[in-house]
């Protein structure tokens, strides 16, 4: 649940991001734009066990909703470790709120509401799993606008990505849709996953896809 308004060093959608003493806020290496933010997660404000490590994360993005796409096509924006966004996890502590940049509408996320849901069909092959008719009570895919944890809502297959680290296969943290909470869109009204790999917290990657 969100509510129009500032967050500070709390979670939210758009607005400035809090940047504690001697983290920056990020420009694009393209236009020279300070990036966008889309959201703010604040962990200490999240149930437990979706989000590994203690902080902030931040998801920016350069000029979502923009009709110049040139920084998508240049830097493929689409992608998991584009360097046309960033997202990262920052330690919490003193600092103060970012004055750079045009920053989207701000909304505070003021709580979280629990659903059920199940993997999409292809992720249910992969663990050979025997499809059949869901139960009544639990959407048939899983569920696509903003949301936190839970099985992505893939447009265009199982996409996600390797943590450059290590190699594992990186989890699901956040999932942003277009035109939601926010007025941006990804492509033509696509869907963004935001990961992290289980081994290594600070990794980061953003990618989102389209029909």
């Amino acid at each position: 649940r969100t509510e129009a308004g500032l967050f500070g060093a709390g979670s939210g959608f758009g607005g400035q991001p809090f940047l504690p003493d001697g983290v920056d806020h990020p420009v694009c290496p393209g236009c020279g734009n300070p990036l966008s933010l889309v959201a703010q997660l604040d962990t200490s404000e999240l149930p437990a066990g979706v989000v590994l490590g203690d902080g902030l994360v931040q998801l920016f993005y350069c000029g979502p909703g923009r009709d110049d796409p040139y920084c998508d096509a240049e830097f493929v924006n689409w992608g998991p470790f584009s360097s046309a966004h960033l997202a990262r996890l920052v330690l919490r502590g003193p600092g103060m709120t970012s004055t750079m940049g045009s920053p989207l509408p701000s909304y505070r996320i003021v709580g979280w509401s629990p659903v059920r849901e199940i993997p999409a069909w292809q992720e249910l092959d992969r663990f050979g799993v025997e499809v059949g008719d869901p139960p009544d009570e639990v959407e048939p895919f899983p569920y696509n606008g903003e949301k936190l944890g839970g099985w992505p809502r893939w447009i265009q297959g199982i996409e996600y990505p390797s943590c450059p680290q290590c190699g594992t296969e990186m989890a699901l943290i956040f999932q942003v849709d277009s035109e939601q909470t926010l007025p941006t869109m990804f492509g033509d009204m696509g869907i963004g996953h935001l990961t992290q790999c289980p081994n290594h917290p600070t990794v980061l990657g953003f990618a989102w896809a389209c029909s």
